[in-house]
């Protein structure tokens, strides 16, 4: 995939080229880099997708560019880096709602709930996730609603909301399930079985442990 999409690249980064496939192209060979873990090169990948944008004057693509850094920005990889983070996604949720581009202000919104969880501010991050959790079921985005509610299970979990933690967790795990994204499945069964573990639940702390090992 990520020779395929270089290539194309190479081959389409002309002004003519449509937008819609060149944003595809991008965000897909960037999303191949970061599932090999390779985000020194999807990182500058991201960001020429930006300047193509810009040059082009196509709001819908830099905003997308936009949002594909700050989750890196977001996440616990070794570019994670809250404060940038935040700045990137103010500007993209302000293109996000002009434009009323809810798959794009529901991603946006998630990537402000993690940003919230690495600064500890639970607070700002749940109101985000919140908003992200209820777009994402407008629009039937079930993959990126799992991804808000682990999120939000996390936010919850160090706000001490533990009942909450454990019901937005629990809905995350079937999405997972559902759409068969297991790293993730196995990402909220974990945190879920710290929630028992928290209660003295231990019994289906070891339980919810097993089953996201397997």
């Amino acid at each position: 995939a990520v020779t395929h999409s270089r290539r194309t690249l190479a081959l389409g980064r002309g002004d003519d080229e449509d937008a819609r496939l060149l944003t595809d192209v991008y965000l897909r060979y960037g999303r191949a880099l970061e599932l090999r873990g390779d985000y020194r090169e999807a990182l500058p990948l991201y960001q020429e997708f930006e300047r193509v944008a810009r040059e082009r004057g196509d709001q819908a693509m830099e905003g997308a560019a936009l949002s594909a850094q700050t989750t890196i920005y977001s996440n616990p990889t070794e570019f994670v880096d809250p404060d940038k983070a935040a700045e990137l996604i103010a500007r993209s949720i302000e293109l996000a709602r002009s434009r009323g581009d809810k798959p794009l202000l529901a991603k946006l919104l998630w990537s402000r709930c993690q940003v919230g969880l690495w600064r500890g501010d639970e607070d700002v991050g749940v109101t985000a996730g919140l908003e992200s959790a209820a777009i994402a079921r407008e629009i039937g985005d079930d993959e990126q609603l799992a991804f808000t509610l682990n999120s939000l299970g996390q936010a919850y979990r160090e706000l001490n909301k533990l009942d909450d933690a454990e019901r937005v967790l629990t809905e995350s795990i079937a999405l997972f399930r559902k759409v068969g994204n297991r790293p993730l499945e196995a990402d909220s069964l974990s945190t879920l079985a710290f929630i028992h573990m928290y209660r003295g639940e231990l019994g289906q702390a070891l339980e919810r442990g097993m089953e996201g090992h397997r």
